[in-house]
């Protein structure tokens, strides 16, 4: 499959960035375009995309970074992304980065790109930790095998990124030539698949090879089957590949596609990798040996994630930049007020403004150094490779609870936010483990709840006993996560999960670009969600508050808070909390720029009026109620798509809400006996 050579008179080429997990391409994405780069969302999509330009003397490269993969198998939503923008945006290269430690798992992704495209330059990173490991790897042999341009790569200490450019833009120019390696199936499969191949029109494929159109067909590729049902002039070729799956020689193509792959990659590996026969345990392995272990495992999982609540709580707060933070939003909602008032606008506005729009926003706004310490050190842990290690250690649980075991990643996303975590169960294949773990996910304890609990946490606890609350909060998050999925499976989704193999990356030192991009892309959706839907949220919430005009016990939000209160007066909460809670469906973080309204905390600050009137027990009940009622309205909207029922969604978002208040319920009065209150 060759594509057309670039034009000379084109400046910039676009390239793409492909790779498995883990292997150094944001690394390598980071130093190529440093400040040129920019990040959104692909289309129709929660994934992250990232793309950025490296500028040279003789023209600039287009980076985009695709989400990172093991296979372009579309069965999960990065899966998909990156083969259709390989295959149908047509970028003029791609740089596919693999593990040198690594390289018979990476080297069935880099087969599958060579399928799509021609224009490869396959980047061998981290050779550093593969000559630590006693490997040696013949680059030119690898070259010549593979049929494209192999560089040798540190990428986290820039060795080999001038080489990668130069070979991409020989690539670009067709002074290097490629011919990549593809895999020879057995007869009968490589003749149904010429058969196909034959009644495809190639202006219908939507810029993918007809051959490998074919294949898929063949395979039942349940993406390429719904793109051929929408073409019509497809429909001969559906039926003669449904034709051809029913017959026993082709009822499994893909087992041995993948078979017939990886029996390549071992004949290329067997003539370009030496290994010293008396290679020392890498550190990695030796780290392991400790964090992993099946007792120690899990008391280290805790200490770590306690370690980062308790420097989140120390440097994020009570420091000079979270006090003169603080101050900054003083001095600009004063400036707003002087702006309003000189400009003679009616006290109403003045106070919608202020008091509703501008208190709702600087309250949640106020968090930001405490979010990004956070983010930072989830960031470290991230880039390190030990939260892998994490999912390691919790995966053993798994199977006791009835969860499939790729049903860890979408938890874990979860901690980040439980719109795209739900999306995630896509890569789950089985339907039941896939609706059971879109139905638990909304527990997990996300990074909207997390402002929420640090602010309640900051005002109402302080020092160990801060760090232990918020670390009982993710503790009950996981234990009802256990505990709910296990009830679910026992009830409602019956039977065995399949196994799951999950594979560790080595560790990595944390790249402080890196760690620092990755921070302030968390904390900057944290201030873009404040800024947007929050402080509409709020200034519906101070309209509720100020209608009709009088006390705001009187209002709409009073009267309905007031009818609300019998079920939450068992559990702590008084009117004010029950309306924050409704505020915060639209966003979690949406809670505290409603009670910010609702209590007309002014100059004073809503922790200080807080403390004034809540107790820490109910504040803490406030707490596990807001940590398990209802999904946010995004999260919602997710699980509707994802489930396509009407019926899951409903239960979905009620079944939490009973379980948050007698959660609240059990732990206020409990307090209470115990004399906490």
């Amino acid at each position: 499959m060759s594509t057309a050579a670039l034009p000379k008179t084109k400046t910039v080429a676009t390239v793409a960035l492909a790779g498995n997990p883990n292997v150094g391409k944001s690394t390598l994405f980071n130093t190529l375009t440093g400040l040129h780069q920019h990040v959104g969302n692909w289309t129709g999509k929660t994934v992250e995309r990232k793309e950025g330009e490296h500028r040279t003397a003789d023209g600039s490269l287009r980076l985009i970074d695709l989400p990172g993969t093991y296979s372009l198998s579309a069965l999960s939503p990065e899966e998909l992304i990156a083969r259709e923008f390989i295959a149908q945006e047509h970028p003029d290269a791609v740089i596919n980065l693999v593990d040198a430690a690594n390289l018979e798992r990476n080297l069935y992704l880099t087969l599958q790109v060579l399928e799509l495209t021609d224009r490869v330059v396959v980047a061998l990173n981290m050779m550093d930790i593969a000559r630590r490991r006693g490997i040696a790897i013949d680059v030119a042999e690898l070259e010549r095998r593979l049929g494209v341009p192999v560089v040798p790569l540190v990428a986290e200490r820039k060795e080999g990124q001038d080489e990668v450019v130069r070979a991409i833009r020989a690539v670009l120019s067709e002074a290097r030539p490629t011919r990549p390696l593809r895999v020879t199936l057995p007869k009968p499969i490589e003749q149904a698949i010429a058969q196909i191949a034959e009644l495809l029109d190639p202006a219908c494929l939507g810029g993918y090879d007809r051959r490998w159109f074919a294949r898929k067909l063949l395979e039942g590729d349940g993406s390429v089957l719904a793109k051929a049902k929408a073409r019509p002039e497809l429909a001969t070729a559906l039926e003669v590949a449904a034709e051809l799956r029913s017959q026993p020689e082709f009822s499994d193509v893909e087992a041995e596609v993948i078979e017939a792959q990886y029996g390549l990659i071992s004949e290329v590996l067997e003539a370009v990798i030496a290994r010293a026969p008396h290679a020392d345990m890498d550190w990695t392995d030796r780290i392991d040996a400790v964090v992993t272990h099946r007792i120690l495992g899990l008391p280290i999982l805790l200490g770590v994630f306690a370690l980062m609540f308790w420097l989140t709580f120390s440097l994020g707060a009570g420091t000079a930049f979270n006090d003169w933070f603080s101050g900054l939003l003083d001095q600009v909602g004063a400036l707003i007020r002087h702006g309003l008032v000189a400009a003679h606008a009616p006290a109403g506005l003045i106070d919608f403004a202020i008091d509703g729009v501008w208190a709702g926003f600087s309250t949640v706004a106020g968090f930001f150094p405490l979010i990004a310490v956070f983010f930072t050190a989830f960031a470290i842990l991230e880039d390190s490779g030990y939260l892998a290690r994490a999912a390691f250690v919790v995966d053993r649980f798994m199977g006791s609870i009835g969860l499939h075991g790729r049903s860890f990643l979408p938890l874990l996303m979860g901690f980040g936010c439980n719109v795209p975590a739900v999306m995630a169960t896509r890569i789950i294949e089985n339907r039941a483990d896939r609706l059971l773990t879109i139905l638990i996910n909304p527990l997990m304890l996300c990074q909207a709840r997390l402002v929420v609990f640090v602010f309640f946490i900051g005002t109402f606890f302080s020092g160990w006993r801060a760090s232990l609350v918020m670390l009982s909060l993710y503790g009950l998050s996981a234990a009802l996560v256990l505990l709910t999925s296990l009830a679910f499976k026992k009830t409602l989704f019956p039977g065995e999960p399949t196994p799951f193999i999950m594979e560790l990356p080595p560790y990595h030192r944390p790249i402080p670009r890196n760690v620092a991009a990755h921070a302030w892309r968390s904390t900057r959706g944290f201030l873009q969600r404040a800024g947007g839907l929050i402080t509409v949220m709020t200034a519906v919430v101070w309209l509720l508050t100020h209608l009709p005009p009088g006390p705001v016990d009187h209002s709409i939000a009073g009267v309905l808070g007031r009818w609300l209160e019998p079920l939450g007066r068992p559990a702590g909460l008084d009117w004010r909390s029950m309306v924050s809670l409704m505020g915060g469906f639209l966003a979690k973080e949406g809670a505290l720029a409603s009670m910010a309204v609702i209590y007309g905390a002014g100059e004073h600050g809503l922790g200080t009026v807080l403390r004034g009137s809540m107790s820490p027990l109910a504040a803490y009940s406030f707490m596990v109620v807001s940590l398990v009622y209802v999904p946010c309205f995004s999260t919602v909207v997710s699980i509707w798509r994802e489930t396509l029922s009407w019926r899951w969604t409903t239960f979905a978002t009620t079944y939490g809400l009973v379980l948050a208040f007698v959660l609240g319920t059990a732990i206020y009065q409990i307090g209470h006996l115990l004399g906490w209150g």
